[in-house]
């Protein structure tokens, strides 16, 4: 009767993680570029009560219960979702951009909610710089209609006064305006061997580990890095019905084991107030 005290505990303090990581799944529904997380368990060692006999394969052997192995955070793809916003940019793929936080640490996101700062860098909604191809991106005040392409080019066109030129990136309006293509930067996406084995540093960030692998940079829409789509937001990956049905599953097993532990209990008690 104290194994099936221990054996319902050990249940029970797993259910409880695995509701707290559903809550947390749930209350991040609209996290922008949030990767939803899973409890996966392991059964305990075993006590053999009675060896094998011949012809038997394992004889009499009784469990220890469960235990929380790992919480698997899964990868997938969110919705994307319109926005207009020059600024935002979603990563069709499996790649992070790249951000230089403040102490100078690289970190990699996929938010791309991205603005401009007091200097005029792309920066996200903390503050933290954005990296191009050659390091922060400067958006020039004259730019107003910024572009970025599914390679990863940030340019805008730049309107003036002048003669037709036989440059390739210059037109000629019939009103005599030359509209010239800027190139401003290039953002690049980083991809790893193992997404799933990134550290969450919260802020839509992430670090890489020993489980991740080293980041390996690449230009966008170059083979596995995916292509950016400029006026949309990834949404979070998380379906709030299924959530919501793992929650129930999750707070029945809780809820037996629970019971089991009543039932030890009430065992217990008979067991003591036994009389001659």
């Amino acid at each position: 009767m104290l194994r099936a005290l221990y054996t319902a505990a050990s249940g029970m303090v797993a259910q409880q993680t695995n509701i707290d990581t559903i809550s947390h799944n749930l209350s991040n529904v609209n996290t922008t570029g949030f990767k939803k997380g899973r409890a996966e368990f392991q059964d305990l060692l075993y006590t053999q009560i009675m060896p094998p006999a011949r012809g038997e394969n394992q004889g009499i052997v009784v469990g220890q219960g469960a235990r929380l192995s790992s919480i698997n955070r899964i990868m997938g793809g969110g919705t994307l979702m319109a926005t207009g916003g020059d600024y935002d940019v979603a990563i069709s793929g499996a790649g992070f951009f790249q951000i230089q936080r403040a102490d100078g640490s690289i970190a990699y996101t996929r938010d791309g909610a991205f603005h401009i700062d007091a200097a005029r860098q792309l920066v996200t909604a903390n503050g933290d710089v954005v990296l191009g191809e050659n390091g922060p991106i400067t958006i020039p005040i004259e730019a107003t209609d910024l572009l970025i392409g599914a390679d990863g080019v940030i340019s805008y066109q730049q309107t003036s006064l002048s003669a037709t030129s036989a440059d390739n990136n210059e037109t000629t309006n019939p009103e005599g305006f030359k509209q010239a293509t800027v190139e401003i930067g290039r953002l690049q996406i980083a991809v790893f061997p193992n997404a799933s084995g990134m550290e969450a540093l919260g802020d839509n960030l992430w670090g890489p580990s020993a489980n991740s692998g080293d980041a390996t940079v690449l230009s966008p829409a170059d083979g596995e890095a995916g292509r950016l789509v400029q006026g949309y937001l990834e949404g979070s990956n998380v379906q709030s019905v299924e959530e919501m049905v793992n929650l129930i599953m999750a707070q029945r097993a809780y809820e037996i084991n629970s019971k089991v532990v009543q039932s030890a209990d009430e065992m217990l008690s008979l067991t003591n107030n036994l009389r001659r």
